[in-house]
């Protein structure tokens, strides 16, 4: 879809987003930015009337990206290809934003299908896509029900997935209200779901419960 060449001094992928320029007065005006990880991806959704969508550009999601953003809107949509495991590989980039008080939300894709498919099928699956967005935690926890799991393993595993982002969480109305939701999944008090979360903030970045 393109050339993913090397920095350069002009060019420099973890602070450039392909389309910003062209996405600023979208992005303000629309209270929200669409994130897409390739520029094909961007373009298309440019051309389905999306205008306030941006692309990362062979690289991750940087702080630096973030703070171009968050100077326009506090909203983020995510829209990946359609699997939990294409917006799991994101987890830096979703903890960065969940830090820095975003508000993240998922759009979901069909599977296996990125944005560039979804659009050339149909742009109005591509806009409902857009409208009909999950919390990235909700989106975590979700994925985690649908194994089926009993309850004791559930709260397990919802421990390992799902406490670091609540932990992310700058905001402390949406962490209480997550941790509530979680403690009436699993049984649990949510004094012993805070204690657990607070663990996790307190463990370095590369471990998790």
């Amino acid at each position: 879809k393109y050339i993913n060449s090397p920095d350069t001094l002009l060019y420099d992928k973890s602070r450039a987003l392909y389309l910003f320029d062209r996405a600023k007065l979208a992005l303000r005006r629309a209270d929200r930015c669409v994130l897409v990880e390739g520029q094909f991806d961007a373009i298309l959704s440019h051309q389905a009337g999306v205008l306030e969508t941006v692309a990362v550009s062979g690289t991750a999601l940087s702080i630096h990206h973030l703070e171009l953003i968050h100077r326009l809107t506090g909203k983020l949509i995510m829209a990946f290809d359609g699997d939990a495991a294409g917006i799991k590989a994101s987890n830096r980039a979703i903890t960065l934003a969940l830090e820095r008080g975003f508000e993240v939300r998922v759009a979901l894709l069909p599977a296996g299908q990125d944005p560039a498919e979804v659009i050339r099928e149909s742009k109005s699956a591509w806009e409902t896509a857009l409208t009909h967005t999950s919390h990235v935690i909700d989106f975590f926890i979700e994925t985690v029900k649908r194994r089926g799991l009993e309850r004791r393993e559930l709260a397990h595993q919802i421990e390992r997935e799902v406490y670091p982002y609540l932990a992310a969480l700058a905001n402390p109305i949406d962490q209480a209200y997550f941790i509530r939701s979680v403690a009436e999944l699993t049984g649990l008090p949510e004094g012993t779901i805070r204690e657990g979360v607070s663990r996790t903030r307190s463990l370095p970045a590369n471990e998790s419960p």
